[in-house]
């Protein structure tokens, strides 16, 4: 076979007499044809296509005689362009096996990576990288197909971005905080592990309750896993402060004021008390200071909005209200040369009973003379 024009030797001899004509032309052609058609042969003629051709002699007492040939060897056709099976067109961290699929007719099958050298196809191609791949083949005649070529695109080894976690608050707090991650675009599969436990889908914000560590990690379409990141939540308090203590000036019943100091606990941000049961919470910052009886309420408030009990203390021991004047009662209040005896009647709430004689007499503890 050959896609190039055959040339087309005539030997033709006569041993009666001279050939005086000789002719040839394209087609099955009779004697009479030539009579007035057909193109002068001198001993060879171009055959441009397949098919059959036909010489004609004439020698030189006018017999004429035919003969011809069949041309079925010229093939012009180039085979049909190469097609491409890959292994996947879906994203993948792998190589990639391709095949190219040659026709039959095919006698020499090429290809070229990335415009280098044309190299002869054997089999299974084993793709690592992203390239363009061209392929061509030519057949027994020589005809040279044309070039088909694909681009593979879908090789990926560059794990995504490590993703971002953010806190609804990082203030210390007695309610839930909710952890928001984001991940880079090239993310397919979103994932977080609470506390060291499975991953699992992220699709909202994750809500905590309790302390505790989570992790983020996100896949792409290739299988490619990023670095992992995490965030500590340490923040949300839910136990309420010791309760307060007090410690009063005396407890003994006293004419004066009495201070009541109070004592909060050290996470204590804010610190309370108020005067009686109906009275206003107010900051405490000093010693408070009584002048009469009543009830001391202390509370405290964390950072985190957790409130103490209320604890309180009864201050009952002042006294500012003098007893009762005393009373007399005489023996005899009648002219008299004897002595007369003065008992005095102090009240039941007196603790210490005295008196003196005259004005300028020196005060002295009293008792029942018997």
């Amino acid at each position: 076979m050959t896609n190039e024009n055959i040339t087309v030797s005539a030997n033709i001899t006569d041993s009666a007499s001279a050939v005086s004509v000789k002719k040839w032309a394209a087609g099955n052609q009779s004697v009479g044809y030539f009579a007035s058609n057909g193109t002068v042969l001198d001993s060879s003629f171009v055959a441009t296509s397949n098919g059959t051709y036909t010489v004609s002699t004439k020698d030189a007492a006018g017999n004429e005689a035919v003969q011809t040939i069949t041309i079925n060897n010229i093939d012009r056709v180039a085979p049909i362009p190469a097609t491409f099976s890959p292994s996947t067109t879906a994203p993948t961290k792998k190589d990639i096996l391709l095949t190219i699929n040659y026709t039959n007719d095919s006698a020499i099958k090429l290809y070229s990576i990335n415009d280098g050298t044309w190299e002869t196809f054997t089999g299974l191609l084993t793709i690592s990288n992203n390239v363009t791949l061209k392929a061509r083949s030519m057949d027994s005649s020589n005809n040279t197909s044309e070039e088909s070529s694909i681009s593979i695109t879908n090789i990926d080894r560059v794990a995504p971005n490590a993703p971002t976690l953010s806190a609804s608050t990082t203030a210390p707090t007695n309610g839930q905080v909710e952890i928001t991650i984001t991940y880079p675009e090239d993310t397919t599969t979103k994932q977080f592990s609470l506390n060291g436990g499975a991953w699992e889908n992220y699709t909202n914000p994750i809500v905590m309750t309790s302390n505790g560590t989570v992790k983020a990690r996100g896949i792409d379409a290739a299988g490619n896993i990023s670095n992992e990141n995490s965030i500590d939540v340490s923040n949300i308090d839910d136990v309420p402060p010791a309760n307060a203590t007090f410690h009063a000036s005396t407890l003994e019943p006293t004419n004066e004021d009495v201070t009541v100091t109070i004592t909060y606990p050290e996470d204590a941000l804010l610190k309370e008390y108020k005067l009686g049961a109906g009275g206003t919470w107010t900051t405490y910052t000093n010693p408070i200071v009584l002048s009469s009886n009543t009830t001391v309420y202390a509370r405290s408030k964390d950072e985190a909005n957790n409130y103490s009990e209320e604890t309180s203390l009864a201050i009952n021991n002042i006294d500012k209200t003098p007893p009762a004047n005393a009373t007399f009662t005489i023996s005899n209040d009648q002219p008299t040369n004897n002595n007369v005896s003065v008992t005095i009647n102090y009240p039941n709430d007196s603790t210490v009973k005295q008196f003196k004689v005259g004005e300028d007499g020196v005060w002295t503890n009293y008792t029942v003379q018997r």
